[in-house]
């Protein structure tokens, strides 16, 4: 019966865990276990550029900054200082 109790509770903890926000995480959807990308991971969708990768390391640029730069909101970050942009 503890056994029992004690799965229950962890199950509850785990979810209530990610389910409500917290200072160091994002808050999920309540039907995050749902999502197929809860269960098989994000995909990333390479359709605009493709990394090449041989001797010299060369990465096509526009795809990594389409990457870095699409779920960032613009209102959530400061101006860079004059001096630090090239």
């Amino acid at each position: 019966m503890m056994a029992i109790s004690f799965a229950l509770f962890l199950v509850v903890g785990l979810y209530l865990d990610n389910v409500l926000p917290s200072a160091f995480g994002l808050r999920k959807p309540w039907y995050f276990l749902f999502q197929p990308s809860y269960w098989c991971g994000n995909r990333m969708r390479r359709t605009k550029a493709k990394i090449s990768c041989s001797d010299d390391e060369s990465v096509d640029m526009s795809f990594k900054y389409e990457f870095e730069t699409k779920y960032i909101k613009k209102e959530n970050f400061e101006a860079p200082a004059p001096d630090l942009v090239r």
